[in-house]
């Protein structure tokens, strides 16, 4: 192998390590994940851990507080807000692998949350709760959410 391939080789590699530090892996999030789910849009993109559930509509993934798109659960001392949490909980347990897709028309976030659509497995978060009658579609961000025109957002 000559010299000039041995340096364009090098080059690549290294381009390609840079991707992978400056994105802290993120970008891999837009390959299919293990259930062959991709991320849309150009918002952040990511896959980590599940490590807390806020409530019906909240969740940590990699120390990112997320809030779920379009999708609104009650608060914990409503009536279903500790049932909301509980079935929050059994779809993406601590521990448990999520795909974030944020919201390309709700980048700005809400009180320090990411807005997301979430999948945990094959489960898409957001529709789980709505089609357990454990939520509502939160109509005021349909103009705005890029997530508005999908099936599961269309049902309600």
């Amino acid at each position: 192998m000559t010299n000039a391939k041995k340096i364009v080789i090098s080059v690549a590699i290294g381009i390609g390590f840079l991707i992978i530090v400056m994105t802290e892996g993120s970008y891999f999030a837009y390959l299919p994940n293990e259930n062959g789910i991709t991320c849309e849009g150009s918002a952040n993109c990511f896959t980590g851990t599940v490590t807390e559930v806020i409530d019906g509509d909240t969740i940590v993934v990699n120390d990112v507080h997320v809030r779920l798109a379009l999708t609104s659960t009650p608060e914990l001392d409503e009536t279903y807000g500790i049932e909301s949490k509980e079935f929050t909980e059994s779809i993406c347990p601590v521990g448990s692998n999520a795909l974030v897709d944020e919201d390309d028309g709700q980048v700005g976030g809400s009180y320090g949350r990411m807005i997301a659509k979430v999948y945990c497995g094959k489960a898409l978060l957001n529709s789980a709760l709505l089609d357990k009658g454990l939520g509502m579609i939160d109509t005021i961000f349909c103009s705005v959410s890029e997530f508005s025109i999908e099936d599961w957002a269309q049902r309600y």
